[in-house]
Parts: C-alpha cells; structure tokens; sequence
C-alpha cells in the first residue's frame, strides 16, 4: 500500500478535451503494486457518466454506464471489489420525493445479489 494512503486505492483528476472531468481510482496490493483501475468520466452537469475497469496490467475487465432519472437521482451506479476491481451493478429507487425507497446489488457477474429497503 502506498505511504499516507489509509485505502488500497488513489484518486487523480483531469479534463478531456471538452472540459469535462475525468477520475482515476488506483487499487494496490500490500507489496504496492497496481492491481486494478477504474477510469471515470463525468457529464456536463458533473455526474459520473460512465466508468472503464481495467486490470493491473491496463486489460480491460468492465464498462458501466450510469443513469439518472427525471429529478437527477442516480437509479444506476456501480461498486466494486476491493481485491480485484470488478464492476458490481447497483439500482437505486426513490418515491415521489426523491427520497432511496431500494438499493439492488448485483455481483460481479451480473447476478442478482441483496434489495435493501429503507
């Protein structure tokens, strides 16, 4: 793990060329070596659009594409494994007052994993 770092991953920033935010998350072994990344890109109204996984050695391992409902409420989003950075899908549904009514985790195959209701 990097020194300083109390999690097993680093965060940078960046714009595109179009001047929307970009962010990278960093997951590290306990030797220090880079196991995994994610790439993040952001809309114009700064909300995470999209996200690229990538494996230690810069292969691919998952894309995940966030949506937003009327009200700007994120309904899908995307976790992931700490030990191997693997996407995991999550739904989120809200009422009529933008209020998390469910969270729906999905693994890292796709499957359906928990419902939390609030």
């Amino acid at each position: 793990m990097k020194e300083g770092i109390p999690f097993p991953w680093w965060r940078t920033w960046g714009f595109t060329a179009v001047i929307r935010w970009t962010r990278r998350n960093t997951g590290y072994d306990a030797a220090g070596s880079r196991t995994w990344y994610h790439d993040y890109y952001y809309d114009a109204q700064g909300r995470k659009e999209r996200v690229e996984a990538y494996d230690g050695s810069g292969q691919q391992i998952g894309v995940g594409e966030y949506l937003y409902n009327e009200q700007g409420n994120a309904v899908q989003a995307w976790g992931w494994l700490d030990a191997t950075g693997l996407l995991m899908k999550e739904i989120i549904e809200y009422d009529g007052d933008g209020r998390r009514t469910s969270f729906e985790h999905y693994d890292e195959t796709g499957k359906f994993s928990s419902r939390y209701e609030e």
